[in-house]
């Protein structure tokens, strides 16, 4: 897999994550800057990347994290729908766990 496809996974992560986020009613979702990073695993053979948002959402702003795996992330930027629809899957649940996010 190629950086290209990496960044064009994490471009479609960030597209879906504020579909989802507006589906739960949050009038805001991701971070302006510096909201990816990669963390290199030591302990798992995996590398992943980690995506900062804020959601405004019952009007409390709140901050997390959702840790995508590269492997993933790469996949669905090469257009593979399987890997698309885990990621929208892993990113409803992470909004869904939010206590005012709950639908």
């Amino acid at each position: 897999m190629s950086t290209m496809e990496l960044k064009a996974g994490r471009r479609w992560v960030e597209r879906r994550f504020e579909e989802i986020a507006r589906e739960f009613g949050a009038p805001r979702g991701l971070t302006r800057e510096d909201r990816w990073r990669e963390v290199h695993a030591a302990l798992t053979e995996h590398d992943h990347s980690s995506m900062a948002y804020y959601i405004e959402m019952g009007g409390r702003l709140q901050r997390g994290e959702v840790n995508f795996s590269e492997t993933d992330l790469e996949i669905a930027g090469a257009g593979e729908q399987s890997a698309r629809e885990r990621l929208g899957r892993q990113i409803r649940s992470v909004l869904g766990s939010h206590p005012v996010g709950r639908v």
